[in-house]
């Protein structure tokens, strides 16, 4: 990656497009991260976050060369709907660990989410250089693992018993995808 410009663009879809967060997304993004069947799929932890928390975040990412926050946007009503975001590139081996979060219930099984991760991988693998993207999901979110493998990513490992959730644990799953292997 030669700029930290190259993160902070627009990338648009037929259906969605991707824009950087901004300041103004902190309290959407609480509302997301604070849902507690949210919580249940994709969050370690039962903590919640604060307002405060969301903004020093958007800041910080806001600020690095190695990291990456882009809020989906529905293109047919212009309102938020979930976000992408990378925490970080290893420049040498070009791998990013993503994430991924659709925060607006009525708007899931829709296409929104599919058109967005593959118009976002397509920028990470054509624009930024990436060579390897990674994420992982709670085994217990059987429509996500379904959805990332219809994408093409494949189940690399398991992470044991890694997520307590309601007092039992259950295990996490890692996935990976080269650019070959995207859908």
């Amino acid at each position: 990656m030669k700029r930290r410009s190259k993160l902070r663009v627009r990338i648009d879809g037929s259906i969605v497009y991707l824009r950087p967060v901004k300041l103004d997304d902190a309290p959407v993004i609480r509302k997301w991260h604070n849902d507690p069947q949210l919580m249940r799929l994709a969050r370690v932890g039962e903590k919640k976050t604060t307002l405060k928390q969301e903004r020093i975040d958007i800041r910080a990412t806001r600020k690095s060369d190695r990291e990456a926050y882009h809020m989906i946007v529905s293109k047919p009503n212009g309102s938020a709907i979930g976000f992408l975001r990378f925490n970080y590139i290893d420049r040498t081996s070009g791998n990013v660990w993503l994430r991924v979060m659709i925060g607006e219930r009525h708007t899931r099984g829709k296409g929104y989410a599919r058109e967005a991760l593959q118009i976002y991988l397509k920028w990470l693998f054509d624009v930024i250089g990436i060579h390897r993207v990674t994420l992982e999901c709670y085994a217990t979110n059987e429509r996500a693992v379904k959805f990332y493998r219809q994408l093409g990513f494949r189940k690399e490992g398991v992470l044991r018993e890694a997520v307590l959730i309601d007092g039992k644990y259950y295990d996490i799953f890692s996935f990976g995808l080269l650019r070959e292997d995207l859908q």
